[in-house]
């Protein structure tokens, strides 16, 4: 096996989007990683986002025809069960590979020596599980769970290993405040994460600026856009922050 030939081939088909054949190329590779760089967590980190969002589509597009065809009153009981019976599969097939994914990144994670990777590690580990939350049909809870375990592990990583205002921190972050106000339903905990890295953000910004390096990282476009999500995301449920507030000062 030549590896790398196939570590190449991997980053081709990323490029290209062709997110299942990459999966299998990391499959046949991944244990022989010596050491991940951050080359590598930025192309795993593209293959996580592209297989999710693939097979969301997927299964979403499947789940809206069968609740279209179903609800159709002509429709024939054999017709509806093999309706039934493709979508199991489907769903069955997406969740595999996913999971064969997951079961990469683990593997991976063994690997990886540089502590700063690790909190992108955990966030990718964080979406997966997230993903089965979504659409698996046993132990969602446990999914559930597992998701929080690994945002709040790459939180925990990322705070202790990468400078806080660090654009990759920053997202980290913001995914982190994201998935507590939407799936934990934690708007308290979400929102006043977000308040306090804007306020960092807004003390920084006065600390050095005088001093032209880091302003041009303050500036940059990237930095900008992280930024105003975490605004939006503070606007968007503002609200429901200010009531959990309120039951608080009135116990």
């Amino acid at each position: 096996m030549d590896i790398n030939k196939l570590s190449i081939k991997f980053k081709i088909c990323i490029t290209t989007n062709q997110f299942n054949r990459a999966l299998e190329y990391l499959e046949k590779i991944s244990h022989f990683f010596e050491e991940l760089m951050i080359e590598d967590v930025q192309l795993l980190k593209r293959l996580c986002r592209g297989l999710i969002e693939q097979n969301r589509k997927i299964l979403d597009k499947m789940k809206k025809t069968k609740e279209e065809e179903n609800a159709k009153s002509f429709l024939k009981v054999p017709l509806k069960d093999i309706l039934n019976d493709y979508s199991e599969n489907v769903l069955g097939q997406s969740l595999i590979t996913i999971e064969k994914f997951l079961n990469c990144v683990d593997v991976l994670i063994n690997k990886t020596k540089k502590k700063s990777l690790l909190a992108h590690l955990f966030l990718i580990r964080g979406k997966i599980y997230k993903f089965l939350f979504l659409y698996s049909t046993h132990e969602n809870s446990r999914h559930l769970e597992n998701s929080y375990i690994n945002y709040k592990n790459a939180i925990a990583t990322s705070l202790k290993f990468v400078d806080n205002m660090d654009v990759s921190s920053l997202k980290i972050f913001y995914s982190y405040c994201k998935f507590l106000i939407k799936y934990m339903n934690d708007s308290y905990r979400g929102v006043l994460f977000c308040m306090n890295l804007t306020k960092e953000i807004n003390e920084l910004k006065i600390n050095y600026e005088n001093d032209s390096d880091e302003e041009n990282v303050l500036d940059s476009s990237e930095f900008k856009k992280v930024e105003s999500k975490l605004k939006k995301l503070i606007d968007s449920n503002i609200v429901e922050y200010n009531k959990n507030i309120n039951i608080l000062l009135s116990e």
